[in-house]
């Protein structure tokens, strides 16, 4: 059998304005952006093992869990992501991971 093999984003957003969203909220922008950017085939593609994890309002962090073939894919879908929920945000990868023990001592060092 073969191993799941996964990376873990920890993604920063920032914006001018407190972000009111949800996890449900950020997976969805991540989806349609990477439909737009490469169409139904990477969207086919990356839906293997993508989860947002994790989304804390006050520090701003997400956790994005991908496959290892997929992360280029979903880190430069990240850069089309510009508004939520009409507010302006930027998304910014802060660490690709490969084991959620080291995306935990990330989270603690920022």
């Amino acid at each position: 059998m073969v191993r799941l093999k996964t990376r873990y984003l920890v993604v920063e957003a920032t914006g001018s304005r407190k972000l009111a969203v949800k996890k449900e909220d950020i997976l969805a922008l991540i989806r349609e952006s990477i439909t737009k950017s490469y169409g139904d085939f990477g969207s086919g593609l990356s839906q293997y093992a993508f989860q947002v994890l994790y989304y804390n309002m006050k520090t701003r962090l997400a956790v994005i869990r991908c496959a290892r073939e997929m992360c280029k894919m979903v880190e430069t879908s990240l850069v089309f992501v510009t508004y939520v929920h009409n507010q302006d945000v930027s998304l910014r990868v802060a660490r690709v991971c490969g084991k959620s023990s080291s995306v935990a001592y990330t989270q603690a060092l920022l």
